[in-house]
């Protein structure tokens, strides 16, 4: 409400209501209440004083709301969660009236010991309320109202992202949203950072918020997420990618690139027809640090369904798992998307791998899926029986 409305409002009721046996209240947030008044009476060394004798005349009674205790919140903030499974009113009812005997009593946390009261939150909403109440600052904290409005934004992104086909725990999406709502620029650092770095990135911030020795705060953060990055759950071994992507998308901000320029070529130069480049190409992103050649090996993998001949695919992703073993697993996923596609080059290297054995129980499907070309069965039965 602009500040001379605000004063107009009081001049009216004191005008038309302050008449004998009328009583009237006003829910209003004092210190904004006024704020406002002195901003209509002008910008003087006396507004102020004046703003304050204005509203003592008028409120006769002041009653303070008290602020919400930590304890309070998380029960708040349990309750709300527990809405959405109760089968009714009753059910919440018991819940508050609970929480109500616990406070009397002097029992903390005020949602705990609920036996076999009906409709009593899972565990994991109790997880999630305690998180939230230790995540948000202690201004939000107190304000129900902001509770309420986080709980709404939680709920409206858990289902975009579940209907966009990104998969999160609820624990790891409520850490994300407090990140997002509490420290925006970290956020969009983390957002904009390459996916190569993003692991790393959040290993050096949790590190950092553990107080290991040693551990500095990455440059990319502010100084005020150190307890954001030492709350729970770790994030480091989460890939965040699609999610942050979201995010970022939903917000109009950058998402970072998975790869540089120069690995984007160096992938176009390892699928392509010269021996000698392939070779050139693979001892370079060899050199590359595990995250960017897992980032790297990702994006060729996505250059599949561009290729009429998936020999040399396979033929370099082996090579290159043989040189760094923890990338198998993005082979092995790749083969099993496209086992229609898999040629007898494919299966041979497969076979011929340094690592042969953590590719056998993909060979032993192929014998019996469907859809594989009968020259392709046939070529992984003659290697399984030579191997």
């Amino acid at each position: 409400m602009p500040a001379p409305a605000v004063m107009a409002t009081l001049e009216a009721i004191k005008l038309f209501l302050a008449v004998p046996k009328m009583v009237f209240v006003i829910a209003a947030d004092q210190e904004m209440v006024r704020d406002s008044i002195a901003a209509t009476l002008g910008d003087t060394n006396r507004s102020s004083a004046f703003a304050t004798r204005y509203l003592e005349k008028i409120i006769q009674l002041p009653v303070t709301l008290p602020r919400l205790a930590g304890a309070d919140a998380e029960a708040y903030i349990g309750l709300l969660l527990a809405s959405g499974d109760a089968t009714g009113p009753s059910q919440l009812a018991g819940l508050a009236e609970h929480v109500a005997a616990r406070r009397r009593a002097g029992a903390v946390p005020l949602l705990a010991d609920l036996g076999t009261l009906s409709g009593k939150p899972s565990q994991d909403t109790l997880d999630l309320s305690a998180q939230l109440a230790q995540g948000l600052s202690a201004d939000r904290l107190a304000n129900p109202r902001q509770i309420k409005r986080f709980l709404n934004a939680f709920g409206v992104r858990s289902i975009v992202s579940h209907s966009r086909g990104v998969e999160i725990a609820p624990s790891v999406l409520m850490k994300m949203l407090l990140l997002e709502d509490l420290h925006r620029n970290s956020f969009e650092a983390l957002a904009g950072a390459a996916r190569a770095r993003r692991a790393t990135l959040m290993q050096e911030w949790e590190a950092w918020g553990r107080g290991d020795e040693g551990a500095a705060r990455p440059e990319e953060v502010s100084d005020d997420t150190r307890h954001w990055a030492a709350s729970r759950p770790s994030l480091a071994d989460i890939d965040l990618a699609l999610y942050l992507n979201l995010a970022a998308s939903l917000l109009n901000v950058r998402a970072g690139e998975e790869s540089s320029d120069a690995v984007i070529r160096l992938i176009d130069a390892l699928l392509g027809k010269s021996g000698p480049a392939r070779e050139a190409a693979l001892v370079e992103l060899l050199v590359l640090p595990e995250p960017e050649q897992r980032a790297a090996m990702e994006l060729a993998v996505r250059q599949e369904r561009q290729l009429d001949d998936l020999d040399v695919l396979f033929q370099a992703l082996i090579q290159w798992a043989d040189q760094t073993p923890a990338l198998i697993d993005v082979v092995l996923r790749a083969a099993s998307d496209s086992t229609r596609r898999i040629t007898t080059g494919a299966v041979v290297h497969m076979n011929a791998s340094a690592h042969r054995d953590r590719y056998r129980p993909l060979l032993e499907r192929l014998t019996t899926a469907e859809g594989i070309d009968p020259m392709v069965r046939e070529a992984v039965r003659m290697e399984l029986g030579s191997a």
